[in-house]
């Protein structure tokens, strides 16, 4: 059973695919290894997913942050970087200062770590904004993608209590998941006719088709 892309309607999805009415939507996770199977880098699915990196934190990703999550070829990374420059995906943080910690956390999927958090006695979003990296070290915030996409999010707030413009297209992150999303059972179809005919053309051919997404 395939999924439907994050934010998508089963009529959406049904223009191109025929769907039952019990899919489920498309986690992040299945998103991002439908991609790296894409680029033939299945085998990084882990390292990403160990480190917590989510989609809006990928397309933030540097050479450097591939290399501390373990890709140590070169030529790998340059591929991955210029990929991810091509997904042109949106930060998805706040546009705004939240009222609350708790709130913080939450819009960015990470309320786990709010005990962490009040334990080292920070109370609101004001107090965060002083923090460092080897702050969220000791705090026992280690993942990688966890500690950037924090990073950011403060770096937003400072932004927007300096009065920088924030540049948002709340759609884009959508339709890049969409089109990711169309990759992927292009991918399983491949896979499938594969078996059968002992040929990929069809996922690549498919993919050309739906690019335009």
């Amino acid at each position: 059973m395939g999924c439907l892309p994050l934010g998508a309607t089963r009529r959406e999805a049904g223009r191109s695919y025929h769907f039952d009415h019990n899919q489920k939507i498309c986690s992040d996770q299945e998103i991002i290894h439908a991609w790296l199977v894409d680029l033939q880098f299945e085998e990084y699915f882990p390292l990403f997913i160990a480190a917590g990196y989510d989609l809006p934190t990928i397309g933030r990703m540097t050479p450097e942050d591939l290399t501390a999550i373990g890709i140590k070829k070169p030529n790998h990374r340059k591929r991955l970087k210029a990929e991810i420059a091509q997904l042109n995906l949106p930060d998805n943080l706040p546009e705004f200062i939240p009222g609350s910690l708790e709130e913080w956390l939450s819009l960015l999927r990470l309320e786990e770590y709010l005990p962490a958090f009040l334990d080292q006695n920070y109370q609101t979003v004001d107090d965060v904004t002083q923090l460092t990296w080897e702050d969220l070290e000791e705090f026992g915030i280690v993942k990688l993608g966890h500690q950037k996409k924090i990073m950011l999010a403060i770096k937003r707030i400072k932004d927007i209590k300096a009065g920088k413009r924030i540049n948002s297209d709340s759609n884009r992150i959508y339709a890049t998941q969409k089109r990711l999303f169309y990759t992927y059972h292009a991918l399983n179809y491949g896979m499938w006719n594969f078996n059968k005919r002992n040929s990929l053309n069809c996922a690549t051919k498919f993919r050309c088709e739906i690019s335009f997404l």
